[in-house]
Formats: structure tokens, sequence, C-alpha cells
């Protein structure tokens, strides 16, 4: 069910109503089941609906008001629209590839397909959540119908149930007010076999989305897809260890039956030994009617035109038989090939598919790819033999390459937020790597590869248009680019914004200097709550306990692209460091980040020829489910201590706490939601200071025990004040709730974290906010000298970011305006 808020415009309360979907095409028979949590209350809602007479078993909406007649409101519900009344015609009028990101700095390697109806994902890396939501493709999420993996390794599926929650949550905040198609919540997935396992994290993570996954296998063939008239075919190929156990790369496909010792030993890692690769053929587009043909044939005016015009094949009075082709001229579109060669094992399997042989210069002519997409790495599309496969194709195919060798840059407001940031203190927010470097949109090339006429390095939001026609493909206008000036000008356009600055810079400048020591220091890599927005991501602290000791507090997704994009070329020196990650509780977005975070740093040690230590995970012990399913990626040697029995493992315990120099590390048990197993933890050090981290709770004793008299307080602040009762609903903490922790536990500093992502630019700020009190951002560092200049920001962040201050204050107002309606309502009832 979808539930509607509908506010009266009478003075009465709020209620909720039900809407049920109806379906618009008689051709669809599957039941289609909506899922979502009832809103608090919900059961009495339901009454007070019925007593009040409003219908919930239709989809129109009949709200009686005394007075007047309210023409009733309908709902449209599209299901996956079918691609056309004649199939044998394409009914797409949009056909583009768009490239979402590149393995560049442990950015998200991924390209999406967008047509008329619908759009495909290839690959779905880390983080794709953030950046989907960030760039143009957030509009056509709800539109995401299919995902197709090419090889099943983290890099390419470690942001699928983040994908998933996305979608869900595009379906659920649609209401008939803001846009009037509800799409259906389900996701058909392609690639190699297990790919698809990845799902069962969403139970382990307790992920209640409840979303409908379809996996067509590659044994398959080929896929119709009637929504949008492509037919796509997959192009399996294998490990050169495959060869080697059954004498043959046809052979070695997972279903395959033959009783053989090596093929039961192969089975284990038939899933990491394949790739899949696909090649998108859309069906031919509708051309226009030779009119003169038409007259010579005797087809007369009307239905029977219109009919030859949409594919149909029709009969005339005299028994003639007339097919669309001898009046009417359709346009072939070429086929796409989306390949990613994983490493030079798999190449010679890949370059002997016959499929690809069909789609070169030998083969059909209407199957020549007018663009291939690159996932591969450089370093295998430098080997001779690739090249060569390449080589195979028409010259005028483009080859679209999107791996490492392209740019990084993935949205503009991510690096305009840290240069207004910036402005403020240069340690405390400095400049990110794309802001840094002179060219940071374009790279030099680096072999002959990247030199020829026919190969385009991708960057994010790079089209490549098909349809409608047009003279240029490539079309680079929604690219991203990075102008620190400019974000600085706009930013002093803002009212007030010069003032106040001043000010700041005045008040800094009469303070003492500051003096201290750099370590600890806490560096924020995510601070907002639940899902990332585009200015915060989910949670992640890393805290620099030395120049060559440091552990990790929550690691949610995207907690790589984040350390590597603040720390640029150091970052391998900074994951070497890092022996102990905390994960507070079992919400997906406190731990998404865990796997990429790990694998880069087992990466880091290789660079330079060293065995990666094995990183310690302090989790609760349901964590350890999850870790399992990590292993079966290849996951790079860890251990776990579970938080509940940390005393039972002193030799381990006392091996961290040797490692990271600390005295104490004790987890609290705080009060969240009770299945999470939450907990927050008092870090102490040997020479004396303490650091304590909330995780998620609400408020509780617990907590302000463990961290009586502590140097520094990082607890969530989810919740602005006005909003108490859902926090208590969700088990979070208002801004002042955590504030008043603070003054209980005689914490030397509180700094709010963890917020809803409706305060994405700036939180609410209140009279409670004082000297003692900071707010935090992502890509900010600071050391315990640096905590007091901090409270001096509260005044020029809401000019800072006026837009975000303006709109909170807007809806605040509403909500108040609501709450009192309400309110008179109940009293005269």
């Amino acid at each position: 069910m979808v539930y509607f808020k509908l506010p009266l415009l009478t003075q009465r309360s709020v209620f909720y109503t039900t809407l049920r979907p109806r379906t618009y095409r008689s051709t669809i028979h599957a039941p289609i089941q909506y899922h979502t949590e009832d809103p608090p209350s919900a059961k009495m809602s339901k009454k007070c609906t019925e007593a009040k007479g409003i219908h919930t078993d239709t989809a129109m909406i009949d709200v009686p008001i005394p007075g007047q007649q309210k023409r009733p409101r309908q709902t449209k519900i599209n299901m996956f629209r079918k691609g056309g009344k004649h199939p044998s015609i394409t009914p797409l009028s949009d056909f583009d590839v768009c490239v979402l990101g590149s393995e560049y700095r442990h950015s998200p390697k991924c390209v999406a397909v967008h047509t008329t109806n619908s759009s495909y994902l290839f690959n779905c890396s880390e983080s794709v959540q953030r950046w989907m939501g960030g760039t143009f493709m957030r509009g056509k999420v709800t539109r995401l119908t299919d995902v197709f993996f090419t090889h099943k390794s983290w890099k390419n599926v470690g942001g699928f149930l983040g994908l998933l929650l996305m979608k869900k949550d595009a379906t659920d905040n649609k209401t008939s007010c803001d846009i009037d198609v509800i799409d259906i919540p389900q996701m058909t997935v392609h690639g190699p076999p297990g790919v698809e396992n990845v799902m069962s994290m969403k139970n382990l993570c307790l992920i209640n989305n409840r979303f409908n996954l379809v996996k067509q296998e590659y044994t398959n063939g080929e896929y119709h897809d009637v929504n949008t008239s492509l037919t796509t075919t997959y192009v399996p190929f294998y490990h050169e260890r495959c060869k080697e156990l059954k004498g043959s790369a046809e052979m070695c496909a997972p279903d395959s039956d033959l009783p053989s010792p090596a093929l039961k030993k192969q089975k284990v890692s038939d899933d990491e030994d394949m790739a899949v690769a696909y090649i998108l053929k859309a069906k031919p587009i509708r051309g226009k009617m030779d009119i003169m043909k038409a007259v010579e044939l005797g087809i007369p005016r009307g239905p029977y035109l219109a009919q030859l015009v949409m594919g149909e094949t029709i009969t005339l009075k005299d028994g003639r038989v007339i097919e669309p082709h001898e009046v009417v001229s359709n346009v072939d579109i070429n086929p796409i090939i989306v390949i990613d060669c994983p490493t030079t094992d798999y190449i010679e399997s890949m370059v002997s598919r016959p499929e690809f042989h069909n789609c070169q210069i030998e083969g059909d002519e209407t199957m020549s790819p007018e663009l291939i997409v690159h996932l591969s790495p450089l370093s295998v599309m430098e080997d001779p033999r690739y090249q060569e496969w390449m080589d195979r194709f028409h010259p005028t195919c483009q080859h679209l390459l999107v791996n490492e060798s392209c740019t990084g840059i993935l949205h503009s407001r991510i690096y305009e937020n840290q240069a207004r940031l910036n402005q403020l203190h240069d340690r405390i927010f400095p400049l990110l790597v794309g802001q840094q470097e002179e060219k940071n949109v374009t790279k030099k090339p680096t072999s002959a590869l990247l030199s020829r006429n026919n190969v385009v390095r991708g960057r994010t939001n790079l089209q490549y248009v098909i349809l409608p026609r047009s003279a240029q493909r490539f079309q680079s206008d929604k690219c991203v680019a990075v102008d620190n000036a400019s974000y600085i000008k706009e930013c002093a356009a803002q009212e007030g914004f010069v003032e106040e600055l001043g000010h700041v810079k005045e008040t800094l400048s009469k303070m003492p200097i500051v003096t201290g020591s750099d370590y600890p220091e806490v560096v924020f890599l995510g601070t907002g709550s639940s899902k990332p927005s585009t200015l915060r991501n989910v949670s992640g602290i890393l805290l620099n306990i030395s120049n060559s000791q440091s552990m990790v507090l929550d690691c949610g997704g995207g907690t790589i692209w984040q350390l590597s994009h603040l720390y640029g070329d150091r970052t391998d020196e900074v994951l070497r460091r890092i022996h102990a990650v905390f994960v507070s509780h079992m919400h997906y977005d406190h731990h998404g980040g865990l796997f990429g975070l790990i694998q880069a740093r087992d990466e880091a040690f290789k660079a330079v020829g060293e065995e990666a230590k094995p990183v310690t995970i302090l989790a609760p012990d349901i964590f350890g489910a999850v870790l399992d399913f990590y292993h079966d990626l290849a996951m790079p040697d860890i251990i776990h201590l579970p938080l509940e029995s940390i005393g039972k493992y002193r030799t381990l315990y006392s091996r961290v706490l040797e490692d990271l120099s600390l005295k104490l590390i004790n987890p609290v048990k705080v009060s969240h939601v009770f299945n999470t197993a939450p907990h927050g933890v008092t870090v102490v050090h040997n020479d004396g200071w303490k650091i304590v981290y909330s995780g998620d709770t609400q408020p509780c004793n617990s907590l302000v025990n463990a961290g009586y008299k502590c140097d520094l307080l990082i607890h969530e602040a989810t919740m602005e004040d006005n909003l108490k009762q859902q926090a208590r609903w969700t088990r979070h903490s208002t801004t002042s709730e955590a504030i008043d922790v603070g003054r209980k536990m005689q914490a030397k500093f509180t700094l709010l974290t963890h917020f809803s992502q409706r305060y994405c630019e700036v939180p609410v700020f209140s009279e409670k906010f004082t000297n003692s009190v900071g707010v935090a951002f992502d890509n900010m560092k600071v050391r315990l000298c640096d905590l007091p200049i901090l409270p001096h920001f509260s005044q020029i962040l809401p000019v800072m970011f006026t837009s975000g201050s303006e709109r909170l204050r807007k809806r605040n107002k509403r909500r108040q305006k609501s709450s009192h309606l309400g309110m008179a309502g109940m009293s005269q009832s």
C-alpha cells in the first residue's frame, strides 16, 4: 500500500488514506504488490478515515469538505509500459548512453543506458547511489528497471543495496501532488552466477524494502525487453584456467552436467572466473512513408496507411497483402557493446567469442556497432591482443573508455561546498584533490591507445546520443567542471556574507595562537544519516591517533572515495596506518563501505611490496554474518572482535590497544533499534585524552556514564528540536538532546554529526549552541586544539547557506501551522 498524507483545508486532523493501485493496461496480468511501512498510528488513522467517509479502496480520493464540493483527484498508476502496440517497430524516441563515473580515485565505474520508457545500469559500484542522486540521472531513477553486471566483484556490485534503497525512496516519496506516475518496485538483474546473492545482505543489514528482484540467467542467450524494444545478447567469456581444467572455455560454464572431478572443483570458483559482455540491439525506428509507392499499390487513404506506418501487415479488400517494408523505409539502429575484461587472463576467451565475430568487419553489416563501451582496465586494453580485437571493428565505431584513465570529478556541488567552507578556515576545511589540480577535467594521454581518433575517455555525465539523431553524438554540456573562483564569487554575492566573514576573521585573529599536538585528529568522511546526499555522505570518521596509527569509527558507503579525494596521493599512506574499524550497529549506512576500504588498504600494501596485516573489525557479534558474505567476494584477511564479548578475547584486545597506543577501547550499549545491536564507544589514549563516539542512539545514561569528563563527544543529532516525537519513533536524538548529553557528561566539547539529509547544508541552530558545541561537515579535519574555533562559525553558516536555511524556516512554518490546525480540530471534536 502507498500512504499519502492529506492535509485537509478545514480545521480537522490530518488523516492517512490508502491508495489501491489500478492497472490501466489489460495486457498486464502479473500481480503487483506495494509494500510500505505503515505510518505511525496508521491503524487509528484508517479507522478515522472510515469514520469520516473517506474511501480507501479506490484510486479516487474524495475528501468531503463542508459547504464545498471538491473534484476527485485521480492518481495514475503506470505499470511497466509495454513497448508499443506493434512490436516490429521500436517506440524509442530517446536512446543514449551516459557515463556516471570511472574508476579514477575509487570513483564508481558504471554507465547508464537511457531510453524513452526506462533506464539500464551497467555495474553498480559502491556509492553509486550518491552520484545518481547528484547528477541529471536523479530524475530517471524511478525508471531504472534493469541492472547488468559484467563481473562478480565488489567494485561492480558494492552499491546495489544502496541503489535499491534509493529507488524505493524515490517511489515511496511520490504523491499525486508532485508526480502523476507511481512505478513498480521491481528490478531485473543480469550477469554471471552469484551476483544476485548481494540481496542476502538485505536481511543481514535490516533493510526493510521488500523489493521484487528478478534474475535473468545468462544461459538464456538473449533478453527481449518489451518495455524498450531492446534485445540484449549475453556474451560470456572466461578466465584461462577454465580452459586448462576442461580443455575448452565453452565447457567451463557452471551449468555444465559433466560428471568430472575437475568440474566439481571448478564450480567453487566459476563465479569469479566468468565475465559477461552485452550487445544491445534496438529494433528499427519508423521511417517515412513513400506516398507515391502507396498510390501505385492502390492503398486507399485512412487507417490502412496508419497501420502500415505502425508496422502492421494489411490485407486490402481485393485480397492483396501489403507488407510495411513495401511502402515504409524503416531506419536500422546499429548496436552498442558494453564489455569489461577484468584481467589479461580473460582476453583469449573474449576475442574468440563468435558473437563478437558477427559484429566485426567480416560479420553482419547490420550488427556492426556504432559504440563500444570499455569498462576494462587500461592495463588490459593496452595488451596487443585486446587492441587487435578492437581493430577488427569498423573504423567508424567509437570506443568509449570508462576506467582509471578518466576523470574523477563527480559532482560540482561537493567542491562548491568545500570552497565555501575553506574561506572560514583553510586547515579545518582543506580543498579537495580536484580543486588543487590545474587540469581537473582532462588528463594528458599516457599511451598510444588514448591518442586514437575513435577513442574517447569518459567523463561524468558525458553522453553518447543515438536518438534523436544528431550530427554531434558525444555531448559534454552536462559534464562536471570545478571553478573555485566562481564558487567564492557566488558566495560573496549573498546578502550579509562579506560582513559576517570579516567579523569571523577578526574574531579568530584576536584568539590566542592555537598550539597543541597535531594528534589526535578527527577527520569526518560522512556526516549524514540513512542515505547519502550530495553534500553529506553517510557515517564515517577517521581518527588519526599518530602519524602511523589510525582507526575508523563507522564506515558508510563511499568512505574510500571521500578519503582518496581528501588525501590525494597520500591516500595509500593513510590506508596503511589503519589498524582497526569500529562498526556501531547493523544498519547499512554505517558499514556499507567497509569492504571497499579494506580492499583498498590491501592494494595499498601491495603497491609497496608489503603484506597487509589483518585489520581488526570491532563490531557486534551478529556482524559476523556480513563478514561471511564479504569473504565470499574474496575479502582480504580480517579479524572480527565481537563488541559484546570483547573481554573474552583479552590477547586480541590487548594487541589492538598496543597497535594503536591506546589505554582503553570501551564499547557501550546505547538505545537505538534493538535488533541492530547498537553500541557507542569510548577511546582513551595512553597520553590521557578521551574521545567518545555515540553511534546511533537516543539519549541514554550508559553513554553519559562511560564518557564522563571526556575531551570530545561526537554525538549524533539526526533531528531538529521540533521533530522530537519523530526522533523517539526512530530512536535518534535531536540537536538539543545531544547537547544535553554532553552537558551531563561534562564533556569539554560536543561535536554534532549524523544529520538527517533534510539538513544536508546546515542544521537548525538554537540558543543551546554554546561555546562548547560545534557542527561537523564532510571533509572536515579537527584537532583537540582546534575545537574552540568551531563555535564562531555558528553565525556565518546560516548566511553562507541561505537557501538551505530559508528552506528549513519555511518547512518549520508549515509544520507549525499544520500542528495548530490539528490541535484546533481535536479541541472542537
